[in-house]
C-alpha cells in the first residue's frame, strides 16, 4: 500500500506544479486563428537553474516536500496526452502524440507548447520552477488533436541548451476559449529510455549526459508512464563520440573511376583531412574506415557487420555525421559543382552550412542540376518514388523475402536512412541475404547526417579543380560542419 501511495502522490504532485508553472505560458503574446499550426521554434527559452544534490529517485524527491502549491492558474485538468512515438535525431527530442476531442470537451486547441518543469529544486516558490518551453505544433483531426514538437526530425527540443536537472515534461494547450489545459505526457510506447550525450564544449571539455525515460513502474499503475527529463555532468564514455566522418564505398566498391583515380581512395583522402581538423578543434572523432579493408571487401553489404561503416556510426552515439564522396555521370556534362544530401524528412540548414562553406573556401561553385532532388541551390534529397518502390519490390521478388515496409517519401541513400533509426524509417532488418543486420533499424535516437559530393569526377575541369584543392575542400566541410553546431545554439 505504501508504494501505492508514493505513485499516486508522484502523479499528484507533477500535474499541481505544472498546473501553477505553466500558467506562464497562458500569458503568450502570440496569438494564431484556430486552423493554424504553431510555429516550431528550435529555441530553447531556458532560464538558469543550478542542480542541487543528485536525486536518488522521484519518489524520494516526493517524500521530502510538501503538497502546499495552491491551483490558482489552472482552468482545468482532464487526462494525459499519449505519446506513440519519441525519438532523439542529432542534437534534437521530438514526439508525436494525441488526445481525444472528448477530453478537451467542446473547444479546439489555440496554441500549445512543451513545457519542462525543474522538479530537483527545493525551492517553495513554484514560479522558479520554470525550466523552459518551446512551441510545438498542433493539428485538430477528426476526434483527436495530433501534436509533435517538430515537423522536421531536426528540430524539436534543443537538447544542448538544456540546464542540468531533473524535469517533468508536459505540454500546455489553449484553448479557444483562453482556458489553460495541463497534459503530462505518457508513454504509450514500447521505446527504450534514451541516454543523449551533450556536444563536447570546446571551452572546458565538458559533456552533460541527458536521460529522456519513464520511472520504473509498480505493478498496480503500469498504464500510467508518465515522462521526465534528467541533465547532469558527465565525461564522455570511452565509445561515445560527437562527430562521425564516412568515407564513401571502399574495399572492392571503388566508387567512381577516373583514368586511375578511384572514388574510395579520394574520399578517404579528404575524410582523414577533415577528421584531424576537427580532433584539433576540440570535438572526438570517429572514423568508419582507414584504408585498411581488404580489397575483397565489398563495403556496401558489409556495412552491417561488426567492423561495418553503419555499424560504426551508429554504436557511436554521435551527434553529427558527414558521409564524403565524389560524383559521376554518365551524362554530357560541362558543369559539375558540389552537392550536399540531407534527410528528406530534416530541414537543410545543416546541408546548407556546408554547401556554402565548401563553395566558399574551395572557391568552387554548387550544382546547377535541378530535379526532383533538388530543394534549393546545392542541397538535395534523393527519396523513395515510384521508380525506387519498384527497383526495391522487384529486389524482394529475386531473393524471394517479403520487401521492406518502405513509403514514398523515404529516404533512399542508405548513409541517410540506417543511421537515423525511427526518425528516418531505417529498414535494413537482415531479410535481404546479401546484407547484414542493422541493430539500429528500431533505435530511437539517430545521427544528423549529410551526403556530401563534393566534385563531378566526369567532369574534366571540375575533377581537375578538386585535385588542386583537396586541402580546401576539407577545410570547407570542417567550417561548414562547426557552423552548424554553432548556430544551433
Amino acid at each position: 500500500m505504501k508504494i501505492i501511495k508514493e505513485r499516486i502522490v508522484l502523479v499528484v504532485i507533477s500535474i499541481l506544479i505544472l498546473t501553477n508553472c505553466c500558467a506562464c505560458n497562458s500569458k503568450s503574446k502570440d496569438k494564431k486563428d484556430k486552423n493554424e499550426e504553431t510555429k516550431t521554434t528550435a529555441e530553447f527559452q531556458s532560464m538558469e537553474t543550478k542542480r542541487g544534490d543528485e536525486i536518488e529517485s522521484i519518489q524520494e524527491y516526493v517524500e521530502g516536500n510538501e503538497l502546499k502549491f495552491i491551483n490558482e492558474n489552472a482552468d482545468y485538468y482532464n487526462d494525459s496526452l499519449e505519446v506513440n512515438k519519441f525519438y532523439v535525431y542529432g542534437t534534437h527530442f521530438n514526439f508525436e502524440g494525441s488526445i481525444g476531442i472528448k477530453k478537451l470537451g467542446s473547444n479546439s486547441v489555440e496554441s500549445a507548447s512543451l513545457c519542462l518543469i525543474d522538479i530537483s529544486k527545493s525551492d517553495k516558490d513554484i514560479s522558479s520552477k520554470v525550466a523552459g518551453a518551446i512551441k510545438i505544433n498542433f493539428e485538430n483531426k477528426g476526434k483527436k488533436v495530433n501534436f509533435n514538437a517538430s515537423s522536421v526530425i531536426n528540430k524539436g527540443l534543443f537538447l544542448e541548451n538544456v540546464k542540468q536537472g531533473t524535469y517533468a515534461l508536459y505540454v500546455v494547450v489553449k484553448d479557444s476559449k483562453g482556458k489553460n489545459l495541463f497534459l503530462p505526457l505518457e508513454n504509450k510506447t514500447k521505446e527504450k529510455d534514451i541516454n543523449y550525450y551533450t556536444v563536447t564544449n570546446l571551452k572546458d571539455q565538458s559533456n552533460r549526459e541527458i536521460n529522456i525515460y519513464t520511472p520504473n513502474e509498480v505493478e498496480e499503475q503500469k498504464n500510467s508512464k508518465f515522462m521526465f527529463l534528467n541533465c547532469y555532468k558527465k565525461e564522455l564514455p570511452e565509445d561515445v563520440y560527437d562527430i562521425v566522418i564516412d568515407p564513401g564505398h571502399g574495399g572492392s566498391d571503388v566508387g567512381a573511376i577516373h583514368g586511375s583515380y578511384y572514388e574510395k581512395d579520394l574520399s578517404l583522402e579528404i575524410a582523414k583531412m577533415v577528421y584531424e581538423n576537427l580532433k584539433n578543434q576540440g570535438y572526438k572523432v570517429l572514423i568508419t574506415r582507414d584504408g585498411s579493408e581488404s580489397n575483397d571487401d565489398y563495403s556496401v553489404y558489409t556495412s552491417y557487420e561488426d567492423n561495418g561503416r553503419v555499424t560504426l556510426a551508429c554504436a557511436s552515439r554521435a551527434k553529427y555525421a558527414l558521409s564524403i564522396h565524389l560524383n559521376s555521370s554518365e551524362a554530357d556534362m560541362s558543369k559539375g559543382g558540389v552537392q550536399i544530401y540531407c534527410s528528406s524528412k530534416a530541414d537543410t540548414s545543416m546541408a546548407r552550412y556546408l554547401a556554402d562553406s565548401v563553395v566558399k573556401d574551395a572557391n568552387t561553385y554548387t550544382s546547377n542540376l535541378g530535379g526532383s532532388f533538388m530543394r534549393e541551390d546545392g542541397v538535395y534529397s534523393h527519396s523513395f518514388g515510384a521508380t525506387e518502390l519498384a527497383e526495391i519490390r522487384s529486389i524482394a521478388a529475386q531473393y524471394g523475402f517479403a520487401p521492406y515496409d518502405v513509403k514514398r517519401g523515404d529516404d533512399y541513400l542508405y548513409m541517410l536512412r540506417e543511421l537515423g533509426g525511427i526518425s528516418t524509417n531505417a529498414y535494413t532488418d537482415g531479410r535481404h541475404p546479401q546484407y547484414g543486420k542493422n541493430k539500429w533499424v528500431k533505435a530511437n535516437y539517430g545521427i544528423e547526417c549529410c551526403l556530401c559530393e563534393l566534385a563531378y569526377m566526369s567532369v574534366e575541369e571540375d575533377f581537375n579543380h578538386f585535385m588542386k584543392n583537396k586541402d580546401k575542400y576539407a577545410k570547407g566541410l570542417c567550417n561548414g560542419l562547426i557552423k552548424a553546431i554553432e548556430n544551433n545554439k
